[in-house]
């Protein structure tokens, strides 16, 4: 019985971790859980596990003022974490509150709503598609970084039946 009551407690606490965003190999990136699969680009293609459901995809080095030279980089984690207030949301909802705060809208299709924060520092994105499903893309304003990014936004193959808006 001990047993029984111990998988059931493994399962239900590591279940919902399972299928986060990982690195799958051969420059690709996924999430089970959020039912989406990219590309990193050529310069992106070491990824490292950051933490619960991110990576971190490293870049070349490059000079930045102030700061010396430093390894340029794109932190890439689960929407439903970045934003967990906005799981119930639909996506008018998201695009109306994100632009209140400085997020312009990229693409906003039938299933895949991807929007863009203005900071002129740091890039941002995100990319959802119902449910708390998706990815946010952060990383210092360099231009191979944002190259990257829109990269792996080009990238993006949902798994057939995500899209999870209601």
């Amino acid at each position: 019985m001990k047993n029984i009551i111990l998988l059931i407690l493994l399962t239900t606490t590591w279940a919902p971790l399972s299928g986060a965003v990982s690195r799958v190999g051969g420059g690709k990136i996924n999430s089970l859980s959020s039912g989406f699969e990219m590309d990193a680009p050529e310069s992106f293609l070491n990824i490292k596990a950051t933490g619960r459901d991110s990576v971190r995809a490293e870049g070349p080095p490059t000079y930045v003022m102030g700061r010396g030279v430093m390894t340029q980089f794109i932190d890439i984690g689960e929407f439903r974490n970045e934003f967990p207030d906005f799981v119930d949301y639909s996506a008018n909802d998201i695009q109306s509150r994100l632009e209140r705060s400085a997020w312009s809208v990229v693409s906003n299709s039938d299933c895949i709503l991807i929007m863009k924060s203005n900071d002129p520092q740091i890039t941002a994105y995100i990319a959802t598609w119902g449910l708390g499903k998706g990815f946010v893309l952060k990383g210092r304003s360099l231009p191979d970084v944002d190259k990257a990014m829109t990269g792996f936004i080009n990238s993006l193959v949902l798994t057939p039946g995500s899209c999870a808006w209601k």
